[in-house]
């Protein structure tokens, strides 16, 4: 050995042990700490476990879901302020940040121009500032770590078996919930078809991929069956949509092709057209499905609720636009909040206020935010749905299957979405909450691997190889 090759070998050594960690402090375990659900889990899953009648749950004057939300932003506020700022991409997709803000600025300027009763501006506005739970998620997910996303998937997923547990229940004891409300003053659960249907739609698609994945097992699959079954039960059109496309996504999306996942697959497409053509003639929302196609196979009562239902909502939908493109103000920034435009411009009748009380949407999610917040607001609604659904669109197609979280998240966003377009979801917490938040987490997934690659790309670059 040189006497150069030995002093390279010491300066080796020296800088090593400079390195080392001493054995008098040991380094902490991952594993050791608690994984950590991604900020809003808790208002989620409580209204994915709950439905609509969970979200009616009051704490004093406030709903249940408000003060979790409000909890968890507090909670990541003073967690920014005790650990600073985190290396890595926690700031969230620049559009979302953009899109985010400028709803809820547009919200807040109208809120401070509005006049009338505050509890109902409050509650015309609180739909639209829910848009910031997609920002709450996107960055609870980036400073997440992989056991954080894992727990945050299984707390929704038990909030989905605990909603189909509840929902078989009053399907099978339809008494239950009078019987409930004689002896108990607050909320009871009861079923909305079109909401409920759409989350048993999520779970089915979550149990498909579950199962098509080589560590599924059969309970997956009997899971999903029941979850197809209990929505062909239910009268809603849109949520029976919703559910048929959380099904197409979970027989078709990404859970690996191994020929175990192949075969898996195959087993469930079998079993799923079978049980649509067993189930589907009797079920209520197929019929009135088929009477919106066809109405020579159904009868004359089903056709007559259909129709009826439809053109309703198209007088309705028609109406509100042009009492919007009446007035040039309304047309540029909306009738704001507070304002019953419904009545105003003529369609409440058409949706059966007299019958129905406290009607305030035209039963599509679009229009709403049109005669709210005019061009200028249906505009940025526009842009997040967009960014959403490509979100969405991306974690389908990429060459590699999609974590569990994920792909919920997609069921979520995509079942939501649809029956938004022909129900007042998104304009109430039980819906908005939920899919913003699935949209957040979408989003701060593609700028996860976005960062990452361009990390590796520039990684890459900088390796300089050594001269021997």
């Amino acid at each position: 050995m040189t006497a150069r090759t030995a002093l390279a070998g010491t300066a080796e050594a020296g800088a090593s042990a400079a390195h080392a960690v001493p054995a008098s402090r040991p380094v902490p375990s991952a594993s050791k700490r608690t994984p950590q659900a991604i900020a809003g889990t808790a208002a989620v899953v409580l209204l994915v476990a709950g439905g609509r009648w969970a979200s009616h749950i009051a704490v004093g004057p406030v709903y249940v879901t408000d003060v979790l939300l409000a909890a968890a932003v507090l909670h990541m506020a003073v967690c920014r302020l005790l650990t600073g700022h985190r290396a890595g991409p926690t700031r969230g997709p620049g559009s979302l940040v953009v899109l985010v803000v400028l709803v809820v600025l547009a919200t807040l300027v109208r809120v401070t121009a509005s006049e009338g009763d505050a509890l109902l501006i409050a509650r015309d506005a609180a739909p639209f500032v829910y848009v910031a739970a997609a920002y709450l998620a996107a960055r609870g997910y980036l400073l997440a770590d992989e056991p954080g996303r894992q727990r945050t998937a299984r707390l929704l997923h038990g909030a989905l078996v605990v909603h189909l547990c509840w929902v078989a229940f009053v399907v099978l004891m339809p008494g239950f919930s009078v019987t409930l409300s004689q002896l108990w003053s607050g909320p009871v659960p009861q079923v909305r078809p079109d909401l409920d249907t759409a989350l048993l739609g999520v779970l089915a698609g979550a149990s498909i991929l579950r199962f098509r994945r080589d560590e599924g097992t059969w309970l997956n699959a009997l899971v999903a069956g029941v979850s197809l079954a209990l929505a062909l039960t239910m009268h809603s059109r849109a949520g029976l949509l919703a559910c048929c496309v959380c099904v197409v996504v979970g027989l078709v999306g990404g859970a690996g092709r191994s020929p175990r996942a192949s075969a898996r697959t195959l087993v469930l497409a079998v079993s799923a057209v079978v049980l649509l053509i067993v189930l589907l003639p009797s079920s209520p929302a197929a019929q009135r499905l088929m009477a919106s196609v066809d109405q020579a196979g159904v009868s004359r009562e089903v056709a007559a609720g259909a129709a009826g239902t439809s053109n309703a909502r198209k007088v309705a939908w028609s109406r509100v636009i042009a009492f919007t493109l009446d007035d040039p103000a309304r047309l540029l920034v909306g009738v704001g909040f507070g304002p019953d435009f419904l009545k105003d411009a003529a369609a409440d009748e058409a949706l059966g206020s007299q019958t129905y009380k406290g009607v305030r949407s035209p039963h599509n999610y679009l229009v709403t935010a049109f005669a709210r917040l005019g061009l200028l607001g249906l505009a940025m609604i526009v842009g997040l749905l967009v960014s959403i659904v490509a979100a969405a669109h991306r974690v389908l197609t990429e060459r590699h299957h999609p974590d569990e979280l994920t792909a919920t998240c997609v069921l979520m966003a995509l079942s939501l979405l649809v029956i938004a377009m022909l129900g007042v979801v998104l304009e109430s917490p039980f819906g908005a909450v939920p899919f913003y938040w699935a949209g957040g987490v979408l989003l701060a997934s593609r700028h996860r691997q976005r960062s990452s690659a361009a990390f590796h790309r520039i990684d890459r670059r900088s390796r300089i190889p050594c001269r021997r």
